[in-house]
């Protein structure tokens, strides 16, 4: 659950319903590990290991706004989720996302 901050360089100096950002969030993870040793879907997720950390992601995107109507966005990020005690042998799940949204 993270918190958002979105700031648009170019807001007002682009025409039409194209409008680049730059993102930061913050906020509280769970990680779930679970045994793929586990063959059953629900016994391997009921039983998985949880840890609480900290983590934050930093973004550029590309939204398409059209006023009263959906909006979408492409976005390019780096998730940064340090772990306090090692999971499956990693002590971080930093990495890169690209994602798509649609919203209203």
């Amino acid at each position: 659950m993270f918190g958002t901050i979105n700031f648009y360089p170019f807001e007002g100096k682009i025409a039409n319903n194209f409008s680049p950002y730059i993102s930061a969030k913050l906020g509280p993870v769970i990680v779930l590990d679970a045994d793929a040793d586990i063959k059953s879907f629900s016994e391997r997720w009921f039983n998985a290991v949880s840890k609480f950390t900290y983590g934050g992601n930093i973004a550029v995107g590309v939204e398409f706004r059209q006023p009263g109507k959906v909006h979408y966005s492409i976005e390019f990020s780096y998730d940064l989720i340090p772990l306090s005690d090692a999971i499956s042998n990693y002590s971080n799940l930093n990495g890169t996302v690209l994602s798509f949204s649609i919203h209203r």
